[in-house]
C-alpha cells in the first residue's frame, strides 16, 4: 500500500511540474494561452500597431514552433496564423517585382496581363482593413482552407484588394459566403489567358475579360437568383467554387439563360447537345468561329463545333450555379472538346459530350485560379474531396513545418516532419517530393533515396499523372548517379505502363525519349528509336501520336534536309495509326504527305 501511495505522489508531483512548465511557457510565449480566445485577433492587431508586421510575424512563429514541437492543441491555429502573416508582412515593392520574375521564369505571363502592375511602399497586409483582419484571424477554419487553396501564382496585391473591397461593401454576406469570396479573389487577381476558354474564337469577338469581382459576388449571393441555381452556393467548397466564379457572359446572356434553359442537373449533358453541330465547318477545315457574335443566343442560333458546344454548356452551367470546366483533348481520329460539371450533392461528372466510343483519353483545361492547364484527372482528384479530408489536413501541418525547418537549415527536423506528413497521408505528393529532396541534401545513402522514390511510387500508383512525374524524377536521379541503364528502364516503364489506359502520358514520355535521341544519336539510331516508340504507343494513341511525335520529328528531318527519312516517317505513321477515311487525322496526314512528297 505504501508503494502504491508513493507512485501516486510522484505522479502528482510530475503533473504539477508539467502544469507549472506550461504556465511558464505561456509567460514566455504570449500567444499560447489566447490563440483560441476571442481576444486573439485584437491582440494581434495591437502587437502589429506597436511593433510592426515583421515583429508580429516572428513572435507568432516562435509560439507556433514551440506549440508544434510540444504537440500543444493550439499548434494548428498558430501555424496558419503565422503562414498568413508570412504573406502579409512582405513589402509590396519587393513582392511585385519578385512575383513578375517568378511568373516569367515559369512561362506563366500572358498577353492579357497589364503591362505594369502597380504597388505601394507598404506591407501586403496593409491592403486589408482591421475589421476584415479581426474577422479573418478569428476563423481558424477559413485561414486553413484559404491557405491550402492559395497558390504562389496568385497576385496577392490584387487578391487582398478584392477581399478588402468585398468585405467592406458586403460585410454580412461575406461572412455568409466566405468560400465564394475567397474563390473570387483567387480567380480575379489577373485577367484570363487569351487562350481561355479555348483558342478557336478571337478576342475581338470574345474579349477575355471576366465579370467584375463585385458583380460576380453580387450575382451569386442575390437571394432573387437562388431559384435559378441548381447548387446551394453557401455549401460549395472553396476548391469547387473556383470553377464557378470564372463567369464571362453578360447580364443579358444570364437573363436569356434563365428564360430559355430548363435542363435538370441530373440530365445536364443535354445542354451540350442543344447546340447543333456544324459539319460544314469541319468538312471545310474552318475550326475558328466565323461570325461577329459569340453570345450564348448566337451560338444556339447558328450552331457550332465541339469547342462551341463545350463553351456554351460550361457558361450556362455557371449561370445556373453549377461549377463547370471546359476540356480539350485528343482521341483516335481527331481533337475534341467537352465539359465537366458538379451536380448538387454529387461528384464531378467529367464525361458530358466526351463520346466514350471515340476514346478521348485525357482532357486538359484551364484552372481559373492559375490560368495554367490541368487534366481532368487532377480535377477529379480535387472533386473527390481528398484535399478536405482530415488525414490530408493533418499531413499538411507536418508538411508546412518540414518546409519551414528546411528554410531554417534544420534538415534533420525537416526530414522528421516530412516523414510525419507522408505517414499521415501517403498521397501527399508535395510531402514526398520534399522528403526526397531533404534526404538528398542530407547526403543519405543512395539506397535510402532509391527506397524513398520506390515508397512514393507505391503510394501514388493509382494516380497515373503523379506516378509518371515521380518515375521521371527517379530516372533523372539514376542518371545523375551514373546508373544510365537503370534510368532507361524506369523511363520505359512509363510508356509501357500507360500505353493502354493513359496513352497521353505514354506519348509524352515517348516524345522526351525521341528528343533525347535527336540530341545524342546518329541519323539511323534516331529512325530506329522513332519506329520503336511508334509501335509501342501504337494506334491507341490516336491523333496525339501525330501531334506530339510525328509532326515534331518530321519538322526536324525537313530542317536537316533529310526528306527521304521524312517520307519514311510519314508512311510508317500512316501504317500504324490507320486513320479513318475522311477523319481529321486522315486529312492532317495527307497534308504531311503532300509536304514531303510521299
Amino acid at each position: 500500500m505504501r508503494k502504491f501511495g508513493t507512485i501516486i505522489f510522484f505522479l502528482w508531483v510530475w503533473e504539477v511540474s508539467v502544469h507549472v512548465s506550461y504556465l511558464q511557457g505561456q509567460d514566455e510565449h504570449p500567444w499560447l494561452g489566447i490563440a483560441n480566445a476571442s481576444v486573439f485577433p485584437q491582440r494581434l492587431l495591437d502587437y502589429r500597431d506597436e511593433h510592426g508586421w515583421a515583429d508580429l510575424r516572428m513572435s507568432v512563429f516562435e509560439d507556433a514552433k514551440y506549440a508544434y514541437e510540444r504537440r500543444i492543441p493550439v499548434a494548428e491555429r498558430l501555424l496558419y496564423t503565422f503562414l498568413w502573416l508570412d504573406l502579409m508582412y512582405e513589402n509590396e515593392s519587393e513582392y511585385v517585382p519578385d512575383w513578375i520574375d517568378r511568373m516569367g521564369q515559369a512561362n506563366r505571363l500572358h498577353a492579357n496581363m497589364p503591362a505594369r502592375i502597380p504597388y505601394n511602399n507598404q506591407s501586403l497586409g496593409d491592403r486589408l482593413n482591421d475589421k476584415f483582419l479581426k474577422y479573418f484571424f478569428s476563423r481558424g477554419d477559413l485561414m486553413r482552407k484559404a491557405y491550402n487553396q492559395w497558390d504562389p501564382s496568385d497576385l496577392l496585391t490584387e487578391v487582398f484588394s478584392v477581399l478588402d473591397r468585398l468585405y467592406s461593401k458586403n460585410r454580412y454576406l461575406f461572412t455568409q459566403y466566405p468560400d465564394l469570396a475567397f474563390a473570387i479573389a483567387f480567380v480575379h487577381d489577373v485577367p484570363p489567358s487569351p487562350l481561355w476558354p479555348h483558342p478557336q474564337v478571337g478576342q475581338d469577338v470574345l474579349p477575355r475579360q471576366l465579370r467584375s469581382a463585385d458583380d460576380v459576388f453580387s450575382f451569386f449571393t442575390n437571394a432573387r437568383n437562388t431559384k435559378w441555381f441548381h447548387n446551394s452556393i453557401k455549401r460549395l467548397s472553396l476548391s469547387d467554387a473556383i470553377f464557378l466564379v470564372d463567369l464571362i457572359i453578360s447580364p443579358a446572356e444570364v437573363e436569356w439563360v434563365q428564360k430559355n434553359i430548363t435542363v435538370k442537373p441530373d440530365m445536364y449533358d443535354e445542354v451540350y447537345t442543344m447546340i447543333g453541330y456544324d459539319y460544314r465547318r469541319i468538312q471545310s477545315g474552318q475550326y475558328h468561329w466565323m461570325y461577329d457574335d459569340y453570345s450564348l443566343p448566337a451560338i444556339r442560333r447558328v450552331g457550332g463545333i465541339c469547342v462551341d458546344q463545350a463553351y456554351f454548356a460550361s457558361q450556362v452551367g455557371k449561370a445556373q450555379g453549377l461549377p463547370t470546366i471546359e476540356f480539350l483533348g485528343s482521341g483516335l481520329d481527331g481533337r475534341h472538346a467537352w465539359f465537366g460539371y458538379l451536380p448538387p450533392r454529387g461528384k464531378w461528372q467529367m464525361e458530358a459530350g466526351r463520346f466514350a466510343d471515340q476514346r478521348f483519353i485525357t482532357g486538359h483545361a484551364f484552372n481559373p485560379q492559375t490560368w495554367s492547364f490541368i487534366s481532368d484527372h487532377e480535377v477529379a482528384f480535387l472533386g473527390a474531396g481528398y484535399h478536405r479530408n482530415r488525414a490530408y489536413l493533418s499531413s499538411q501541418i507536418h508538411f508546412y513545418w518540414a518546409r519551414l525547418y528546411s528554410h531554417l537549415g534544420e534538415l534533420n527536423s525537416a526530414e522528421k516532419a516530412a516523414e510525419n506528413a507522408v505517414a499521415m497521408e501517403r498521397r501527399n505528393d508535395a510531402a514526398w517530393s520534399l522528403l526526397i529532396d531533404l534526404r538528398k541534401r542530407l547526403n543519405l545513402p543512395r539506397s535510402r533515396i532509391d527506397g524513398s522514390y520506390r515508397s512514393a511510387l507505391s503510394a501514388l500508383r493509382t494516380y497515373s499523372d503523379l506516378e509518371a512525374k515521380f518515375l521521371t524524377e527517379f530516372a533523372d536521379y539514376l542518371d545523375a548517379t551514373g546508373r544510365e541503364n537503370s534510368a532507361r528502364m524506369e523511363r520505359s516503364r512509363i510508356t509501357w505502363k500507360n500505353k493502354d489506359s493513359r496513352s497521353d502520358l505514354a506519348i509524352q514520355n515517348a516524345a522526351e525519349l525521341l528528343k533525347e535521341s535527336i540530341r545524342e544519336d546518329s541519323n539511323a539510331a534516331q529512325l530506329y528509336v522513332f519506329k520503336r516508340i511508334l509501335y509501342q504507343v501504337g494506334a491507341q494513341g490516336g491523333i496525339q501520336v501525330l501531334d506530339q511525335l510525328v509532326v515534331p520529328f518530321l519538322n526536324h528531318l525537313v530542317d536537316k534536309g533529310r526528306r527521304g527519312d521524312a517520307r519514311t516517317v510519314v508512311l510508317e505513321a500512316e501504317k500504324v495509326l490507320q486513320p479513318t477515311a475522311g477523319s481529321q487525322m486522315a486529312r492532317d496526314l495527307q497534308k504531311l504527305k503532300n509536304q514531303v512528297g510521299a
